[in-house]
């Protein structure tokens, strides 16, 4: 197995751990409503394979003559990270902030997850796009343009990576299509650990994201 594709593994692995993602499944796909699943992990992948492959683009344009990194892909690389690294914090304290008001008084205005609870195939795929870790797909992006495998393989990695981020989704998906009964018992208290531990798994992916963004930058530097 190639570099590139022990690299994407590892950001799809961080990927499929946000909570997002999988508490969105087990709302939309309720009452047995698996196309709804499968459209919001379509609307997910879009937005996976969509910006790895901008973020790829336009980090090659900014390619040394011999292909090898730039100053300027590492300057993007080291943003991206210093950027994942500050919204983790804003995301933290902003969540503590929202903690805090709904303990003083009533919880106000509906949670996504009960915006999700009635929806179609449609608002399922834009849940999806809406849902996605844009920051993780970006950096798939940049370890791509850093490699020289040829345009098949990348394709493949590119392709590996979105379905290992999306393996959790995938995997509730077919447990709630083939076990509604037993699964579905389990659902209420799954939506509830995901909600009570939603704001530290997030801050933990951001931190992580913008850790290896600032290692792979700092790396090119030192390279040039």
């Amino acid at each position: 197995m190639s570099a590139l594709s022990l690299e994407l593994i590892v950001l799809g692995l961080i990927a499929s751990a946000t909570p997002l993602g999988v508490g969105a499944v087990l709302v939309v796909c309720s009452g047995g409503r698996t196309r709804n699943g499968i459209t919001l992990i379509l609307g997910w992948q879009l937005v996976l394979a969509s910006m790895a492959v901008v973020s790829a683009t336009v980090l090659r344009s900014r390619l040394r003559p011999d292909n090898e990194p730039s100053r300027a892909v590492a300057i993007i690389m080291i943003g991206l990270g210093i950027a994942s690294l500050v919204g983790a914090f804003i995301w933290r304290a902003r969540a503590r902030q929202r903690a805090g008001a709904d303990t003083a008084s009533a919880p106000s205005g509906r949670s996504w997850q009960d915006r999700l609870s009635g929806a179609g195939p449609g608002t399922a795929m834009l849940a999806g796009i809406a849902l996605a870790p844009y920051p993780i797909a970006i950096a798939a992006g940049s370890e791509i343009v850093q490699t020289d495998a040829n345009a098949g393989a990348r394709w493949l990695a590119l392709l590996l990576f979105c379905v290992v981020a999306t393996w959790s989704m995938i995997a509730a998906t077919i447990a709630l299509a083939w076990w509604p009964d037993t699964v579905g018992r389990r659902v209420d208290a799954w939506l509830g650990w995901i909600r009570s531990h939603s704001t530290a798994l997030l801050f933990w992916i951001l931190v992580v994201v913008g850790v290896w963004s600032l290692w792979r930058g700092t790396a090119v530097l030192t390279r040039l």
